[in-house]
C-alpha cells in the first residue's frame, strides 16, 4: 500500500497560545510552507497543513494550506468563522476568500476548511 496524503496537526508548526500568537506566528506561512514542502519531497506524499499561526499585514489569521509531493503549494486558506466562545476573534483577523477547489497530485479534487468553518457550508 502506497501511502497519497498526511495531514498534518493543528498548530504543528507554532502552537496556538492565542495571547502570545503575534509572537509565534509564522510572516506568510514561510517557515511552515519550507518545513512541510521538505517533508512532502522527502517522503513523495502530498500534505495537508494546519492550521497555522499565520502573520500577514500585520493580522494573524489561522491558515491551513496543501502542498503536493514535488514541494508545490496548491492551496491556502484563513479560516472565515473564528470561534468566539474560544476568544478567536480577540486575537485573530478572520479570513474573507471562500474556499476553492484544487487538485491534489492524483488528480483528486479537494478542499480546506478549519474547524468551525465546518459549521457554515453555505459557501
Amino acid at each position: 500500500m502506497t501511502l497519497t496524503w498526511l495531514f498534518y496537526q493543528k498548530c504543528g508548526t507554532n502552537g496556538y497560545a492565542l495571547p502570545q500568537l503575534h509572537q509565534l506566528a509564522d510572516k506568510n506561512l514561510t517557515r511552515s510552507y519550507a518545513f512541510i514542502s521538505k517533508l512532502a519531497k522527502q517522503f513523495k506524499v502530498d500534505i495537508v497543513a494546519g492550521s497555522v499561526s499565520n502573520s500577514k499585514n500585520d493580522h494573524i489569521y489561522n491558515s491551513a494550506f496543501t502542498v503536493t509531493k514535488d514541494g508545490t503549494l496548491v492551496n491556502s486558506y484563513d479560516k472565515v468563522h473564528l470561534v468566539p466562545m474560544l476568544d478567536e476573534p480577540r486575537f485573530m483577523t478572520p479570513g474573507t476568500t471562500v474556499p476553492e477547489k484544487f487538485k491534489l497530485s492524483n488528480g483528486i479534487e479537494a478542499t480546506q476548511i478549519i474547524c468551525y468553518d465546518l459549521r457554515f457550508l453555505n459557501y
